[in-house]
């Protein structure tokens, strides 16, 4: 990855992170009834991030650390991820994320305890927590 494209993915991490950290803000919210008002629960990110990004905002998302439960989903689940994959993060009233995995084998979704996991159209996985 060149220094531009290393720049240009810092920046895409930054806004992806304000994205999600405001649509979870009924989660993170100084004031929950604040956080209410401007959550988001039809909301899909506009860039993918690795897992690991995912996993760590998704922790700031949830204001609480990687083992923080929302509804079965802890943001420490991501890192079951392939590595290389891309991880949009969503809300659909609840936890939502899709991926784009290169690996055909899928032992990492069984590891991810999904209450809905199902294979898009697209060719990505769709995993929803509730």
């Amino acid at each position: 990855m060149s220094h531009t494209e290393c720049n240009m993915k810092k920046k895409t991490n930054k806004s992806v992170r304000g994205e999600v950290i405001r649509a979870y803000a009924d989660c993170n919210h100084k004031s929950y009834e604040a956080g209410m008002k401007i959550r988001d629960l039809n909301f899909r990110a506009s860039a993918w991030v690795s897992p690991e990004e995912a996993a760590e905002i998704m922790t700031a998302a949830l204001g609480g650390g990687k083992d923080r439960n929302y509804n079965g989903f802890t943001p420490a689940l991501l890192l079951n991820i392939p590595k290389r994959s891309k991880v949009w993060i969503a809300r659909e009233a609840s936890v939502c994320v899709y991926v784009e995995a290169d690996e055909v084998v899928t032992q990492w979704v069984h590891k991810m305890q999904a209450d809905e996991a199902d294979m898009q159209e697209n060719r990505e996985w769709r995993l929803w927590w509730d």
